[in-house]
């Protein structure tokens, strides 16, 4: 979130850091979201879908990246391959969102609020033109740590 939010794809609140120069917004979000979302889903098949589709999700993105990718040197075959690969886990990532509608259901939630994050910073991007540097908050351990 922090690195996204450095690109200017999520708010610049996400780009705070602590005196320790971790990021809090962000840390706090990972932190949190996962909580709720083991609040609200409380069977184990369920989590297991959530994280099936979200884990087939990234796998089939990350094949077709790297696959199409032209820095990564790749012979033919193994370009063909990979891109193989990827149309298995994909139909596998489109059976579950048929056959899951609690798991499509969350990935539509979260695909739709990273996309409504990412046009409120693309209007608030248009006011200000270039996002300034990661801020860092008053620490009381500045002075054991020789910050200047």
């Amino acid at each position: 979130m922090f690195l996204a939010a450095r690109d200017g794809e999520l708010p610049n609140c996400f780009q705070k850091l602590n005196c320790f120069g971790d990021p809090i917004h962000s840390t706090l979000a990972a932190f949190v979201l996962p909580m709720i979302i083991l609040t609200l889903v409380s069977d184990v098949p369920g989590l297991a879908s959530l994280h099936a589709i979200g884990f087939v999700g990234a796998i089939s993105l990350h094949l077709l990246s790297t696959a199409t990718s032209s820095s990564a040197g790749w012979r033919a075959w193994q370009r063909i391959l990979t891109l193989v690969t990827f149309a298995v886990m994909a139909s596998v990532e489109i059976s579950l969102f048929i056959d899951k509608p609690q798991a499509r259901n969350f990935v539509s939630a979260i695909i739709g609020f990273g996309l409504i994050l990412q046009a409120l910073t693309t209007k608030e991007k248009e006011k200000v033109p270039k996002p300034g540097p990661a801020v860092l908050t008053k620490c009381y351990f500045q002075k054991s740590l020789k910050i200047k």
